[in-house]
């Protein structure tokens, strides 16, 4: 396994590095950590085909998820094994984005109301 990208996912977010792997025909797994949690995506030739995150969320209801992620770590290695007993299916990522993009706006809302006081 080799890795390939690393870096901040407060400055790199979602639609950049699922943007960037997708249109350039990576296979690899991109792996995202959190102050409490940690999702990944795999991809085989630019197309998702598997994602794992937190509370058993799956798909493209995580990929939508990770657009209220504004921190944290991510990778991005070469390893594209899918984990024992998972089979491929593609995820739609322009309908992802899309779904995130409006979530992520409606966390943001939330949180004028509700500040996050770490």
């Amino acid at each position: 396994m080799q890795l390939i990208l690393q870096g901040s996912f407060g400055h790199f977010g979602a639609e950049q590095l699922l943007t960037l792997i997708s249109t350039n025909h990576h296979s690899g797994t991109l792996e995202v950590v959190g102050d409490r949690d940690t999702a990944r995506v795999y991809f085989n030739d630019g197309a998702a085909v598997h994602a794992t995150g937190p509370f058993g969320s799956t798909g493209a209801t995580l990929i939508a998820d990770l657009f209220a992620w504004d921190d944290g770590t991510f990778t991005f290695t070469d390893d594209s094994s899918l984990p024992s007993g998972v089979g491929a299916e593609p995820i739609d990522l322009e309908s992802s984005f899309t779904e995130g993009k409006q979530r992520a706006d409606e966390w943001r809302g939330l949180l004028r109301f509700y500040p996050n006081d770490r």
